[in-house]
């Protein structure tokens, strides 16, 4: 399933079609006996994490790009992807599954930037 992301500073400003910087997307990838997988795309935006964790309780694994991607006549330097930090801080502590003990699940990020 596709899902949104944000291409740079979630209050940069929007085109037309509502694209920060340009159209980006993530995707949720799941099957029958599979574990749920999130992988962000160039998404710089906790907000839109949050999103979908709340969209998609139940993610096994996500796939952050944590590149911090800057160009520094855009947005005065602002990342257009999640940095290091932002993205440990968006998966928050783990905790475990029920059905299995040795497999941690993806919390829903924290709204803090």
């Amino acid at each position: 399933m596709a899902v949104p992301a944000v291409h740079g500073p979630e209050d940069g400003e929007r085109d037309s079609d509502g694209d920060v910087n340009c159209e980006v997307t993530g995707f949720v990838l799941s099957g029958r006996g599979l574990p749920t997988v999130y992988v962000s795309g160039d998404n710089a935006s906790i907000r839109t994490l949050a999103e979908i964790a709340r969209r998609v309780p139940e993610i096994d694994v996500a796939v952050l790009n944590a590149g911090a991607v800057r160009v520094a006549a855009t947005f005065d330097g602002r990342p257009l992807s999640l940095d290091s930090r932002r993205a440990a801080a968006a998966c928050g502590p783990r905790r475990r599954r029920r059905d299995d003990h040795r497999a941690r699940r993806w919390n829903a990020p924290r709204m803090a930037a």
